[in-house]
């Protein structure tokens, strides 16, 4: 019951952020609020099939249509990433890209206990790459034009940190109840996308 409130909650959220990024990028002519569009287009077509089967199914669903969406989603958010960062973010910064796919790997190897090898590699692949590449946002700012986009790759890292707080409570389910730290976390990731959406129309500019 918890679970099913926070979905659809998270369903109407996403929908209204993919409304108002699709009207930014018709009016701006912005690649980057077209990303930005893909990306919660995505989150919202792979929770809504979620939700639509269990509501009327009564079962899980097909686990991989959800996980395509979802998948996109982070490819759209990394894509975001790249194309916001300047001539200086661009520099290659080895040792930061190997302490984020340290810890994406470690956690894919955790997380294969539960789940299949090709879909854990996969998230473990995308999220290495974003959490790079918002951590290098952050050390790498300089000029005033690149203060501004600071929330922008806060609001992606704390994306990521949330993803895996919900992987990982997943595991370790503790039942229907409020006492369960998943439904925490659930409840954190809509908020985060506020922050998230706020924080890029600064980083555009707008």
């Amino acid at each position: 019951m918890i679970e099913d409130l926070i979905n659809i909650i998270q369903i109407i959220l996403y929908g209204i952020f993919a409304f108002c990024s699709a009207k930014r990028a018709f009016y701006s002519r912005k690649s980057e609020w077209e990303l930005l569009t893909f990306f919660f287009c995505a989150l919202f077509l792979g929770d809504l099939y979620w939700g639509m089967v269990i509501y009327f199914y009564d079962r899980n669903p097909v686990y991989y249509i959800s996980e395509l969406s979802w998948y996109s989603a982070y490819l759209f958010l990394l894509l975001t990433l790249i194309n916001l960062e300047s001539r200086e973010m661009k520099k290659s910064r080895r040792l930061l890209a190997a302490l984020s796919f340290v810890f994406t790997g470690g956690m894919c190897i955790f997380f294969m206990k539960w789940g299949d090898y090709g879909s854990n590699i996969i998230s473990a692949v995308l999220m290495g790459m974003i959490i790079w590449h918002s951590l290098n946002g952050l050390i790498c700012i300089r000029g005033k034009e690149d203060q501004n986009k600071r929330a922008f790759y806060i609001a992606s890292f704390v994306f990521c940190v949330l993803e895996y707080a919900l992987w990982i409570s997943s595991c370790f389910w503790m039942g229907d109840t409020l006492l369960n730290p998943y439904f925490w976390f659930d409840m954190m990731m809509p908020l985060s996308f506020v922050f998230l959406y706020r924080a890029f129309k600064r980083a555009v500019g707008e």
